[in-house]
């Protein structure tokens, strides 16, 4: 959420993030794994703000 992203109403383990109203990503986190798409320089930017803050590797 400190990155932009929105919880939604009816999954709590889901994530929206809307630039411009066109331009969106979707993540679903769970307990350690995280699943995310959407425009292509949004994910490269997601991946680059969380992997300051989290170990992770990309599968």
């Amino acid at each position: 959420m400190q990155i932009g992203f929105e919880r939604t109403d009816d999954n709590s383990n889901m994530y929206i993030k809307s630039e411009e109203g066109k331009n969106i990503i979707v993540s679903e986190i769970f307990v350690d794994d995280i699943v995310f798409g959407g425009k292509e320089v949004l994910c490269k930017s997601f991946v680059e703000k969380i992997k300051h803050e989290f170990e992770m590797s990309m599968f």
